[in-house]
């Protein structure tokens, strides 16, 4: 895990945005309404979303 993709999706009239995660390899898909596209709004709902996932998404690269 760790190949991800991050969207925002915007409804009709401008009414309803969703955030969107794709983990590309697992296919992993998180989904959150949010109440606008605003930077701060967005940065906090990915975080709310990843936040369970931390443990399995942190990869150690060995040498």
């Amino acid at each position: 895990m760790g190949d991800r993709e991050i969207d925002t999706v915007i409804g009709k009239n401008h009414q309803g945005v969703l955030v969107t995660l794709l983990e590309r390899v697992s296919k992993l898909t998180l989904i959150k309404k949010v109440p606008s596209k605003h930077a701060e709004v967005v940065t906090k709902s990915a975080i709310q979303l990843l936040t369970p996932y931390l443990d399995k998404t942190l990869t150690r690269h060995r040498r």
